[in-house]
């Protein structure tokens, strides 16, 4: 009995000591340090933007490395590319969202920017601890214009405005050079303007008009009166100046408003164009022979070309109105596009094909005044993009490359400026 209860008590003994050994009643066990970062993001990419804002897409990081969930993300801007020895100076943005489960694909629009400004972005994720993963890849995407961006300044006169195919460069027309009326160009944000035509001066004072650009970019379609009634006209405007014009059509009758194929083998215009019987044509860029479009004669003028050039938009006196037509070349079927009470003239087609620009004269009011409207070539409905009440005018619209915009001109007596104004 007594060898039990001695080895009752050395077992007893040896439990205290482990115990002991373990922290006892005085000490805690530490828990494991989580010490493994989110991996860092090598895919960030800017995915849209608008004038204020730029949307940003990448795939998720996980908790550890690439497992898991990460905790938050901070996402920053800079005008600068972002690494590690500059990211701390970037501009953080606001309401980054909750990072999802590794491999998912995140979207964040970063708001509070400046139209026309070039941005760099960057991310990092972290940890609950937090451990913060490296920098991601910085991309950056420029802003877009603002919704209504004033393109030309000049106290003189700046109308009827033309992109260029690559969106880059708008022709216009213009009083500033002090004679007549002459074609100009310059970015199509606005910015230094070269003269390209130069026929006025003290002694005469010609008008040289409706600009269009060929599709590669390199020359320039025109009107001229200088050679007493209006002709058709062509400038390289590649090689620079001097720029030598050099003209297409020849008759005595007037011929104007003529306008670029998409396929670079043609341009359209109206002949007579200042007669009640005027008709639509088409002529190669070289000159020679031209192709009668319409035969009717019912002051069918300012022809412009569908996107794959199988039809012809103009304004037309039938109908007991002035409505935008268009016409099929290959039937000669021609169809009304708008259905306004007003009159509605120099049309622009959509590059999706599907809307049509145009100036229309309201004529309600008091006072009357032009305003740019487009319609849908399917379902007919127009949509005003710009109203004025002060008798005001705007016309002359002309679509950007990408559908985004409509260019035209602001008419703000006895000034004219261009404008472009954001559709979509």
């Amino acid at each position: 009995m007594q060898i039990c209860n001695a080895s009752v008590k050395f077992l007893i003994a040896i439990c205290l000591v482990v115990f002991a050994g373990c922290g006892g009643d005085d000490e805690t066990v530490a828990p494991l340090q989580d010490t493994t970062a989110p991996a860092a993001i090598t895919d960030v990419a800017c995915i849209d933007r608008s004038n204020v804002s730029a949307t940003l897409q990448w795939t998720a990081t996980g908790d550890d490395d690439n497992t898991g969930t990460a905790t938050s993300y901070q996402i920053r801007f800079s005008m600068a590319m972002i690494d590690s020895a500059n990211w701390s100076s970037a501009t953080l943005a606001t309401g980054a969202p909750t990072p999802k489960t590794a491999g998912s694909t995140e979207t964040h629009e970063v708001t509070g920017l400046a139209p026309m400004t070039r941005y760099y972005f960057a991310l990092k994720a972290a940890d609950e601890t937090p451990n913060w993963s490296g920098v991601s890849n910085s991309p950056d995407t420029t802003t877009d214009l603002p919704a209504l961006l004033q393109i030309t300044t000049h106290p003189a006169v700046d109308h009827s405005p033309a992109y260029s195919a690559d969106g880059t460069m708008l022709a216009f027309v213009s009083e500033r050079g002090g004679f007549g009326q002459e074609i100009w160009i310059l970015p199509a944000t606005g910015g230094a303007a070269i003269q390209i035509t130069s026929f006025s001066n003290a002694s005469a004072s010609y008008y040289s008009q409706s600009p269009s650009w060929s599709p590669t970019g390199d020359s320039l379609v025109f009107h001229s009166n200088n050679m007493g009634s209006y002709d058709i006209w062509v400038v390289d405007v590649s090689a620079g100046a001097p720029y030598q014009p050099y003209r297409i059509t020849s008759l005595a009758t007037d011929e104007q408003f003529p306008e670029w194929s998409h396929d670079g083998t043609m341009i359209a215009f109206c002949d007579d164009c200042d007669a009640a019987n005027s008709d639509i044509y088409y002529v190669s860029p070289a000159g020679g022979s031209r192709t009668q479009v319409t035969t009717d004669g019912l002051a069918n003028r300012s022809p412009t070309w569908s996107p794959n050039d199988d039809n012809i938009a103009f304004n037309s006196f039938r109908d007991g109105n002035v409505s935008i037509y268009s016409i099929q070349l290959s039937s000669g079927l021609i169809s009304r596009v708008s259905f306004e009470r007003d009159e509605e003239t120099n049309p622009s087609w959509s590059p999706d094909g599907n809307f049509i620009a145009y100036m229309q004269n309201s004529s309600e009011g008091p006072p009357s005044r032009w305003n740019v409207s487009y319609v849908s070539i399917t379902s007919g409905v127009s949509h005003t993009v710009t109203d004025t009440n002060d008798g005001l005018h705007q016309n002359f619209p002309w679509w950007s490359p990408d559908g985004k915009r409509i260019a035209y001109t602001n008419w703000s007596t006895p000034e004219a400026n261009i404008y472009s104004v954001r559709i979509q």
